[in-house]
């Protein structure tokens, strides 16, 4: 049963996302993010922006590394593990995207929150 479960989620996130074959990442709404998030204990949530954004709010048991720093694939490689899907978002969702394509490139499987922590909390912490 909670197979059958897990792959009639799994057709419903991917009939609902928006997939950017170009970069292998999977785009998703908020209310999508926060159902991959949650149904995913491997999962590494990672929070893009500046240090002084991420202080003012952020996902729970996200890590921070900022996207616009040199040397932003070096820490991803140090932080992140290759073998768990990475969750990206940023405010917006431009340095998101940004995000998503190099880890992408650098062989990481990648889910962004489309329109960023801004529709996170419109739409699920408003839930």
């Amino acid at each position: 049963m909670r197979k059958i479960l897990f792959v009639s989620l799994a057709i419903l996130l991917f009939a609902s996302c928006e997939s950017t074959k170009e970069s292998g990442t999977i785009s998703l709404s908020a209310d999508d993010f926060a159902t991959v998030i949650a149904e995913n204990s491997d999962i590494q949530i990672l929070d893009v922006r500046t240090r002084d954004e991420y202080a003012k709010g952020h996902i729970p048991n996200s890590i921070n590394i900022d996207v616009k720093q040199n040397g932003f694939g070096d820490k991803a490689l140090t932080e992140l593990d290759k073998d768990n899907p990475v969750a990206v978002y940023c405010r917006s969702g431009r340095r998101s995207k940004l995000a998503a394509t190099i880890l992408t490139d650098m062989g990481y499987s990648v889910y962004e929150l489309n329109q960023g922590i801004v529709a996170w909390k419109g739409e699920v912490q408003t839930k």
